[in-house]
């Protein structure tokens, strides 16, 4: 899985957890909706502007979000190592 697929999943789980609709974090980060779901599909990633607001608006500092997307990293290659 790429960093992009790893990121969308951190996100839409984030936002899903939260409550949040994808035009509400969309609006928080001053970008499109279409935007944010490409971000949110795996389709781009956040400029460092974007990334900050996001964090903010997923109640998340960029740490923890930097730490999530590792663990999650971790997780997938754990998860190819057991099935080869």
């Amino acid at each position: 899985m790429s960093i992009n697929e790893s990121f969308s999943k951190i996100i839409k789980e984030r936002r899903k957890q939260l409550h949040l609709t994808q035009e509400h974090v969309a609006g928080e980060c001053s970008i499109s909706t279409r935007a944010y779901q490409e971000l949110e599909n795996g389709n781009s990633l956040p400029s460092l502007d974007t990334l900050i607001y996001l964090a903010h608006a997923l109640s998340l500092d960029l740490d923890t979000l930097a730490k999530e997307l590792r663990a999650e990293k971790l997780r997938q290659a754990q998860q190819e190592e057991a099935t080869v």
